[in-house]
């Protein structure tokens, strides 16, 4: 009996891959955005399905070859330069700009859009291949070395630009950075940046680029107050600082740095509003403070990927060159997109380090830990007590704990025996390019400054 054989189909049938609202996003946030064509350099022309949106991004790229400026009118332009104005028309434009008003999530639909490409170029490259397997003129060893080489093609659009170095092309980078850190030493200046605690600052030589730190404790330990002092002493210093503060309100974490500025402000009259003998400090406070480049941004509804966007654009504008996150337990996760809470927190600290490491700046990650320090007799934190995931220490290059053994009711001593009032200390549990320990320090009754011990 003669077989019959099957006609072969594609496997969308059909229907062609794509994703033209993901197309209209991207093309409209980088119109209405200009510098977001920089997070979204891995796409080219050719992978938008909508002949229009090629013709757009084209235009964009030539602007951006130009260092021109990028907006609804050089991009019109652009295309009338390129004999496009009559497929590509003003409205159509206006109307892909008007509908986008944030550039938050462009890597994300500018990914979409590349996946479609590359579902696309499979499904052509896989019908070529049983085109010519079945034509009894083609060699088979020819189609399959013919095959080899455009998935080979396909895998490295899929991967994108080389990353990878040799020994010897590192070698480069090597020796700009010790040069930088030779001179820096003879010059008598720390490598990172300043802690504003001297011991911490011999250990850690200051907050180093690419670095997650992940500054942990139990409620009322002072995660915010501590957090507050590694900003300030960093822009005192003259380094950019962004704070995203998901638990208290800007103006809140204001009145904090106002108190930590001054120990002539009276907390209890900063609250009630009884200022008039205090309005002199209050000024002289805020003299201070409105010097330094500290940026705090306060949507307490945030995911990772927001706190990553923001974190790129600012730095772009030299608004950034550290990142400071109180706190990971708040971040919204994505929905849907995780088994469980474990596997979002995990996610959320992973990607703060490729933060830390894509911008090479310092990222200090506040967390919550769990209810084991409390059974604890010392109560001193653990590694084991970080809350929800063990990834978070993964992830870690320093994580510290901090610890007030006064909260406990337990009394802190100097060197001499002399009991101490209002200590607290830095537990370093991890570190993974220093040695561990433990940073005393000292705090005001309100706990709004820190200071050496």
């Amino acid at each position: 009996m003669k077989k019959t054989q099957k006609t072969l189909t594609p496997l969308f049938g059909s229907v062609t891959p794509q994703a033209l609202d993901a197309e209209r996003a991207v093309i409209g946030a980088i119109i209405g955005f200009g510098s977001a064509i920089d997070e979204v350099l891995f796409l080219t022309p050719n992978m938008f399905y909508d002949s229009r949106h090629r013709v757009l991004f084209e235009a964009i790229m030539a602007l951006k070859q130009k260092n021109a400026a990028i907006d609804l009118i050089t991009v019109s332009q652009e295309i009338l330069v390129m004999g496009q104005g009559e497929q590509v028309m003003p409205w159509f434009i206006a109307e892909l700009t008007g509908s986008v008003t944030s550039h938050a999530h462009i890597v994300d639909h500018a990914l979409i859009v590349k996946q479609k490409y590359l579902q696309r170029q499979v499904v052509e490259f896989s019908l070529q291949v049983q085109s010519k397997a079945g034509t009894e003129s083609e060699d088979i060893a020819d189609v399959l070395t013919g095959a080899g080489k455009e998935i080979e093609h396909l895998q490295e659009v899929l991967v994108g630009q080389e990353e990878e170095a040799s020994y010897r092309e590192i070698s480069a980078e090597f020796y700009e950075d010790i040069n930088i850190r030779m001179n820096r030493f003879n010059n008598k200046l720390q490598t990172g940046i300043t802690t504003g605690l001297t011991e911490l600052n011999q250990i850690t030589s200051g907050w180093q680029g690419s670095e997650l730190v992940i500054l942990a404790a139990r409620p009322a330990m002072g995660k915010t107050a501590v957090a507050l002092h590694l900003a300030q002493s960093a822009a005192h210093a003259g380094t950019s600082v962004l704070i995203f503060s998901l638990e208290m309100s800007r103006v809140s974490l204001y009145k904090r740095s106002i108190l930590s500025e001054s120990d002539d402000i009276n907390p209890g009259k900063l609250k009630s509003g009884d200022l008039l003998n205090e309005l002199k400090d209050i000024d002289k406070s805020v003299a201070k403070l409105s010097k330094l480049p500290i940026y705090v941004d306060d949507n307490a509804n945030i995911n990772m990927a927001y706190i990553r966007s923001k974190s790129r654009l600012l730095n772009k504008r030299n608004k950034c060159d550290m990142v400071i996150i109180d706190y990971l337990q708040l971040i919204t996760a994505e929905k849907g997109k995780y088994g469980n809470r474990e596997q979002e927190i995990a996610s959320m600290s992973r990607e703060a380090k490729l933060i830390a490491k894509e911008l090479d700046i310092p990222v200090i990650l506040l967390s919550q830990l769990n209810r084991d320090v409390e059974r604890r007799q010392d109560k001193r934190p653990m590694l084991s007590d970080l809350r929800e995931s063990g990834a978070i220490e993964q992830d870690a290059d320093m994580v510290v704990f901090i610890h007030r053994p006064g909260y406990y009711g337990k009394a802190t001593k100097d060197k001499n025996g002399n009991e101490v009032k209002n200590a607290g200390e830095l537990i370093i549990a991890k570190y993974r390019n220093g040695p561990i320990g433990r940073v005393k320090f000292r705090h005001n009754d309100t706990l709004t400054k820190i200071e050496d011990f």
